[in-house]
């Protein structure tokens, strides 16, 4: 069964998140390796790996191997993805959770590097889960910048969000769980449009896959500390999404509040 590797491949990705790769916040995140001589040298003078990091590398490559030689003799994947797209839910569930785990590096250990546009993010999100524990509902703030969170021309969403995540739980945290959860999201907006302009289930899928996937997603996002970007990436899809088979763009005034509600949504 293609289900065993699969998961055991899960697992050990898992560990190699919260296992070996938290032994690497040693580094400082603006360390840069010029070659992988030099990665190797550092890691050995910085980074104490162990057997258990060792095995777990080796378990990812059995993992990976045992899934691409079920392919090649039986066409495990390939009637496993056919099975996945049968229908519309398994397709849906089956986008989030291989989403989920993709997206996993935002659930990691430590705090985020306070680089890039990322500061003044953390700070509006701190102030608006700050404000939300008090009772208050925030929309405007003097500690910083001109008072809202206008920079770059964000708008509140996001950050209200984000707030609400936080107040049960440290601002960190709840950063790290708005932006993973709205990450994973965004491939059923893509899903949506593909299904609904014609294309297949397996088409939908892959496009949903790859929208999560793309690596400029989590630069914009993550790398370069674009928060907000992350809600705008979930709601992108929609506007150009269908009613009754045929485009928002294209049916104009009947294609209902979509075309007006999801910009307005974006810019809030």
């Amino acid at each position: 069964m293609i289900a065993i590797p699969v998961a055991l491949l899960v697992v050990v990705l898992l560990g190699l998140q919260y296992v070996t790769l938290a032994k690497f916040a040693v580094l400082p995140p603006s360390l840069s390796f010029l070659s992988f001589a030099g990665f190797r040298q550092i890691t050995e003078q910085h980074v104490d790996v162990g057997l258990v990091d060792l095995a777990l590398v080796l378990l990812c490559g059995l993992s990976v191997g045992w899934i691409l030689t079920a392919e090649v003799r039986r066409g495990a994947v390939t009637s496993a993805f056919r099975w996945l797209t049968a229908s519309d839910r398994r397709a849906h569930l089956g986008l989030l959770a291989i989403s989920l785990v993709a997206v996993r590096f935002y659930f990691g250990t430590g705090v985020f590097a306070w680089a890039a546009d990322a500061p003044q993010h953390i700070a509006y999100a701190d102030i608006a889960g700050q404000a939300m524990r008090a009772g208050h509902w925030p929309w405007w703030t003097y500690y910083l910048g001109t008072g809202s969170p206008f920079l770059q021309f964000y708008g509140f969403l996001f950050f209200l969000l984000a707030g609400a995540t936080s107040v049960l739980l440290p601002t960190a945290t709840g950063l790290k769980l708005c932006l993973g959860v709205l990450h994973a999201l965004s491939g059923g907006g893509v899903y949506a449009l593909l299904s609904e302009t014609g294309r297949r289930r397996a088409a939908a899928l892959l496009g949903g896959l790859a929208y999560v996937l793309c690596f400029w997603h989590t630069q914009q996002v993550l790398i370069m500390g674009r928060f907000p970007l992350a809600l705008v990436y979930v709601l992108l899809p929609w506007p150009w999404s269908v009613s009754s088979g045929q485009l928002v763009v294209l049916r104009g005034v009947g294609a209902g509040p979509w075309p007006v509600a999801v910009p307005l949504a974006v810019s809030f």
